[in-house]
């Protein structure tokens, strides 16, 4: 079956008697040029044709397990995104509010000054006073919340600290007896220092609903 270049020339497909007569009668030194003729027959071709098959299926497998594991990472950021979303808009609506309740207050307390016999203007400032330091403890727990970012919940809290105490020391004045004298330095307060710094914390909030972004999924 060897031809004199040792050479071995193999037909398609290779019947089993064929390779036992292969087994006993090749040399040694013939193994080499087995295998180069194998390698040309289309047995072998069929295996590395398999091998190559079970290699892709292994990688259309691993991407599709990829594609579906950025998929739920993607629906789990972009809920994330609308929670924190709905969580900045309704701090949002706290501080706006508390916006307002500041201005009615100050006003209140403005009247009361200018008219410091009346009686019922004084407790109209106090009133406003208890109204504003309410919506302030409503803010400062909304403000707490983990899920708003750092540097804005430092804001938030740089805030409730200045104008909790000032609240806090004119309202627990009221409680004993309300006087007009308490009113003016806390105008003052008010105007010079916390109504710009509540207007900059609604802008700042503003700013962060913006800049709200889905995270980036690896």
């Amino acid at each position: 079956m060897l031809e004199n270049n040792n050479m071995v020339e193999l037909p398609d497909d290779i019947p089993p008697s064929w390779i036992t007569q292969l087994k006993k009668e090749l040399k040694p030194y013939a193994i080499t040029t087995l295998i180069v003729a194998l390698l040309g027959s289309s047995v072998i071709a069929a295996v590395f044709t398999e091998i190559g098959n079970v290699y892709l299926e292994s990688t259309k497998a691993k991407y599709a397990a990829d594609v579906e594991r950025y998929k739920a990472c993607l629906d789990i950021n972009k809920e994330n995104l609308r929670a924190k979303r709905a969580l900045y808009s309704t701090l949002a609506e706290k501080y706006r509010q508390l916006q307002v309740d500041f201005d009615d207050c100050i006003s209140t307390c403005q009247a009361a000054i200018a008219h410091p016999k009346d009686h019922t203007m004084l407790k109209y400032a106090y009133d406003s006073l208890d109204g504003v330091t309410k919506r302030l403890v409503e803010t400062q727990a909304s403000a707490r919340d983990v899920q708003i970012d750092q540097e804005l919940r430092g804001k938030l809290t740089t805030l409730n600290d200045l104008l909790g105490p000032k609240l806090s020391d004119v309202s627990d004045d009221a409680k004993k007896t309300p006087r007009v004298e308490k009113l003016p330095d806390f105008v003052r307060t008010c105007q010079d220092t916390i109504r710009p710094q509540v207007d900059d914390t609604n802008n700042q909030i503003q700013l962060a609903i913006k800049s709200l972004k889905i995270e980036p999924c690896n």
